[in-house]
Order: structure tokens, then C-alpha cells, then sequence
């Protein structure tokens, strides 16, 4: 009986042994498992940065078309010789329109602005007010929580235009925010990145007057978005 008891306890303590050898992780297999997600990491980072010149390199084909096509009207409107008479008569004509009442588009959409006109106006915050141009670029751009493209925009675009293009344009870069401290700090990078452009008056930075947006804290809110995403 006893001997039978013996190999039984035998048999357990070799299975327990068996056992924890195979199940208890070493620190070898750590170190493969470690090697592994290092390197899943790395492919999901370097499928990211694909991704990501990918967009790039669209994103400045398609620049490079706009310019193409910006050029192309710039020629023609150069080609084409404007009859003085039909001139006047479309200033006579422009003159007794803004006499008129104003669209009423506006008292729809911005209702609020009913009682300050004057917001319909932008504060000019660098530039020259240049004007008589053929062609004017429209930026704008909103306070982000993450990186901003706004600089290298406006690198890509003045580093594409011709000096010719350059004397005939104007770029307007509108910050749409009312948080006065973020917006004189947005335009003084400006000013300070492209100092030569905002001389020239090539570059324009406005900001929407104080009144211009209706007030935010009784916006509706619509589909199902909570009250800061509507603003």
C-alpha cells in the first residue's frame, strides 16, 4: 500500500513539474512578445506616413492645377479689351443697385446682424489693403486642438506663384475666431514668418468683428450634437 501511495505522489509531483514548465511564461518568451508588438507598431506607423505623403503629394497636384488654371484666366483677361461705354453703363448700373435694399439672404441667415450692420465688416489686422487685383485667395482657418497646415499652406502657395502673379494678387487669410489673444497671436506669426509679403500687401490676415456671430449661447442644437460642437 505504501509503495502504490509512493508512485502515485511521484506521478503528481513529475505532472506539477511538466506543468509549470510549460505554462509559466519565461523571460525569453517576453522578450519575443515585446519584439512583436515593436514591430506590429512600427508597420501601423509606416502605413500612417504612407498614408500621409500620399495626401501630400494630392494635396499639391491639386494646388498646382488651381495655379494652372488661375494663370490660364489671368491671360485671358489680359487679352480681352474692355469696351468704355459698356464700362459705364455696368457702373451707372452697379451705382443704383447699392441703393437698393440689401439681400434679403442676410436678415434669413444672420438675423442678428439687423442691429449691427457694421459687423458685416472685417477687422484688418496686417496688410496693405491692397486692391485693383485679378486674382484674390481666400484662406480661412479656425483655432485647432491638434496641428495646424495653415503655415505650410501659405509656404506652398507663395512658393508656387510667379513674381507676376505676386504683383496681381492678394491672399487673404481669414481667422474665423472671436478669442481676441489667439487671434493677434495667429496674425503676428504671420507677419513675422512672411515679412516681405505682408510689406508688399501681398498677404492679409482679417478676423470677424465682435458682432459678427450671433450669440452661442442659445444656438440650437442639431443633429444630436451636443452645444460646443455647434459652435
Amino acid at each position: 500500500m505504501r509503495c502504490r501511495h509512493g508512485s502515485v505522489l511521484a506521478l503528481l509531483i513529475v505532472a506539477v513539474t511538466v506543468t509549470t514548465f510549460f505554462w509559466v511564461p519565461s523571460p525569453h518568451r517576453f522578450r519575443e512578445n515585446e519584439v512583436d508588438d515593436l514591430a506590429y507598431q512600427f508597420l501601423r506607423l509606416h502605413e500612417r506616413l504612407q498614408v500621409m505623403e500620399e495626401e501630400s503629394l494630392k494635396s499639391s497636384r491639386n494646388l498646382g492645377n488651381l495655379l494652372h488654371d488661375l494663370r490660364v484666366a489671368v491671360s485671358l483677361k489680359r487679352n480681352i479689351s474692355i469696351n468704355l461705354t459698356d464700362f459705364s453703363r455696368w457702373k451707372e448700373i452697379n451705382n443704383t443697385a447699392q441703393h437698393k435694399n440689401p439681400p434679403t439672404i442676410l436678415n434669413v441667415l444672420l438675423p442678428h446682424l439687423k442691429r449691427h450692420e457694421s459687423s458685416l465688416y472685417p477687422n484688418v489686422l496686417v496688410g496693405q489693403q491692397r486692391s485693383g487685383v485679378s486674382l484674390v485667395f481666400g484662406i480661412p482657418t479656425v483655432k485647432r486642438e491638434k496641428e495646424s497646415y495653415l503655415m505650410e499652406t501659405l509656404k506652398s502657395l507663395l512658393f508656387e506663384l510667379t513674381k507676376e502673379e505676386k504683383d496681381d494678387s492678394v491672399i487673404v487669410v481669414f481667422i474665423a475666431e472671436v478669442d481676441v489673444m489667439y487671434v493677434n497671436g495667429l496674425a503676428h506669426a504671420i507677419k513675422n514668418a512672411f515679412p516681405q509679403d505682408v510689406e508688399a500687401g501681398l498677404l492679409e490676415v482679417v478676423s470677424p468683428s465682435f458682432g459678427y456671430y450671433p450669440d452661442f449661447t442659445n444656438l440650437r442644437e442639431t443633429f444630436g450634437d451636443s452645444k460646443e460642437r455647434v459652435k
